[in-house]
């Protein structure tokens, strides 16, 4: 039994994971003061403590210095704010909520600004656990980063209400448009780089032809992880190339988009997806789910003469949206749009999608690519007309689709360049695709709660492509290692566990220990020779011991009584690099 336990080791996204780990655990190196921001304060003070709180965010985003942390207090404040400062690597300058406080930047009424926050050639700066809203007019912008910017993150803000109208029942044009967050590379020789934008909530905003959450243009390095993303009158997640917006380089790219919930993303004029690559390249698409949007997860080219390249869409949950709920490839190529080339999706489970009765286009949409595949999905079809796959790419070059597995409670059609297949046998020798494919129930663990886990009787299981070579960052739905038993499963869940016994890791040491909680036996699995292996119990007491364990390394724990007990991993007599608790039931 196989476990790669390796977190994040990104192949062509090594900056990325470099810059992620950096953001997370930085400490300011110098300078290091606290900064206080409050609606009774006042900007005649020094800002230096609770009652010398400054009176607006503008005053601290013009006077704070590298290592400052401005703590801004709950309350109302009415106005728009541009950062006027900056950080420097190891001392960046950080704008957020004091303790639970919920601080509210309202734009109504305030038209001076474009953005609530606009962030213009400043570096190392982070704004988090903010309250953004209330922006209405054109071009209305929440956060905006721009220029050359370095080290910038946003975090956990809850942004909402920014629409480029007053008036819900507007029809958006080209030239009305909003946007919660955007960030734009415009300097063609210095990207925008080592930008994370995670935990935030963008919803309930009228966007005319914009994004929720864009990145757009010379970026190169970014993660937008675990936001949630809702109520969308367009796209919701974006990343963009080749819009004009740098004179060079102009490709969103090494880029990670993980994690997130994306729902309710409709435009009233297009065709919008819960998540969109127009032109970014290199990019990981993972563990988000995406639902109730139009398109669900959609790869594709606008601009003639272009390309977007390497894109790996992985374990992804896409389901019960309008229209397709995987879309790839260049629309009108080569006349009227760009290609799609080198891009995969690999291991999503879809269920429900193409909803929309009026506008079919099967579970699959796919039109020009080249040197793409798709492979190890689940594609469950539940839709109005049972197309499970539209193919309409002729020319295209090096198209695969193997390993799939394929369910409908009817029969399903494949349209493959305008032959209808209207049986699954029929399709596979009509089309020659899909030769290792299978058409059977996946056995998801529960449809109507859109969990779709793996049951135990799963034909999914180990059933994916035997040659697949999974990459050492890869994991699972739920954030598990990616291939046990030594063959992948179809669909987004490795399910050799249940889905309340998942797996417990140390990435920094490249360990894991499952499942937890456990009833009779842990596993232990990872780069762990040479050193001691204990299980503790409540009271400190050692209960078993192991030197030198070569993994994996089984402990039978079945005469524990229940309830929680600790593992620790470590050198004798040094410092500990492991320790978890662990739950028996």
């Amino acid at each position: 039994m196989y476990y790669n336990c390796t977190l994040y080791t990104f192949d062509f996204m090594k900056d990325v994971a470099l810059f992620v780990i950096i953001l997370l655990h930085i400490v300011p190196g110098y300078n290091q003061n606290t900064l206080y921001v409050s609606t009774s304060g006042s900007d005649s003070n020094d800002g230096t403590s609770i009652d010398q709180a400054w009176a607006t965010i503008q005053k601290a985003m013009d006077e704070a210095t590298p290592g400052s942390t401005v703590l801004i207090r709950g309350g109302i404040y009415s106005e728009k704010v541009e950062v006027n400062v900056s950080g420097m690597p190891n001392a960046p300058i950080v704008f957020k909520n004091y303790q639970n406080e919920n601080p509210i930047l309202d734009g109504n009424g305030l038209t001076n600004l474009d953005a609530m926050i606009g962030i213009f050639n400043q570096s190392h700066i982070t704004i988090q656990g903010l309250e953004i809203r209330n922006n209405v007019q054109i071009d209305a912008t929440g956060i905006i980063v721009s220029g050359n910017c370095d080290g910038i993150s946003i975090l956990e803000n809850d942004i909402h209400n920014i629409h480029f109208s007053a008036n819900p029942g507007d029809i958006p044009s080209s030239n009305t448009n909003s946007q919660p967050l955007i960030v734009y590379g415009t300097n063609g020789s210095d990207p925008v780089s080592n930008l994370l934008i995670e935990g935030n909530t963008i919803h309930d905003s009228r966007t005319g032809f914009s994004e929720g959450l864009a990145v757009n243009g010379n970026v190169d390095g970014f993660a937008v992880v675990n936001n949630v993303v809702h109520h969308i009158s367009n796209i919701g997640i974006d990343i963009i190339g080749h819009e004009g917006e740098a004179p060079q380089n102009d490709e969103a790219r090494n880029g990670l988009i993980a994690g997130n919930l994306v729902y309710q993303c409709k435009s009233p004029y297009a065709t919008a997806a819960g998540i969109y690559v127009d032109g970014g390249r290199d990019l990981i698409i993972e563990r988000n789910k995406v639902y109730a949007c139009q398109w669900g997860i959609e790869v594709g080219c606008e601009n003639v003469g272009k390309t977007t390249s390497n894109i790996i869409v992985r374990s992804n949950w896409i389901f019960r949206n309008d229209d397709a709920g995987i879309v790839m490839g260049g629309f009108d190529f080569p006349s009227g749009s760009g290609k799609v080339i080198n891009c995969q999706f690999t291991n999503n489970s879809c269920y429900g999608n193409d909803q929309n009765a009026g506008d079919v286009t099967g579970e699959i949409n796919i039109s020009y690519t080249e040197n793409c595949e798709i492979k190890n999905n689940i594609f469950f079809i539940n839709n109005p007309s049972d197309l499970a796959l539209y193919i309409d790419n002729v020319g295209s070059q090096n198209l695969t689709l193997n390993y799939n597995l394929y369910y409908n409670n009817s029969t399903s059609t494949f349209d493959v360049n305008g032959s209808v297949f209207n049986s699954f046998a029929s399709y596979q020798s009509g089309s020659g695709q899909d030769p290792q494919s299978t058409f059977q129930n996946p056995l998801f663990e529960d449809l109507v709660n859109n969990d779709f886990h793996l049951t135990v009787n799963s034909p999914a299981l180990d059933e994916g492509d035997p040659g697949y070579d999974s990459a050492m960052d890869e994991l699972d739905i739920d954030g598990d290692p990616r291939v046990l038993n030594d063959r992948i499963d179809l669909g987004a869940d490795e399910s050799a566990l249940t889905t309340d016994a998942h797996i417990i890791t140390n990435p920094a040491a490249g360990i894991c220990v499952y499942p937890n909680p456990f009833s009779d036996k842990i596993i232990v699995d990872g780069a762990f020779e040479g050193f001691n292996i204990q299980v503790i119990n409540v009271n400190g007491q050692i209960i078993q011991d192991y030197t030198s364990a070569s993994p994996p390394l089984e402990i039978d724990l079945s005469t524990l009584p229940t309830g929680v007990h600790f593992i620790k991993i470590g050198y004798s007599g040094e410092e500990t690099i492991f320790f978890q608790n662990i739950i028996k039931q």
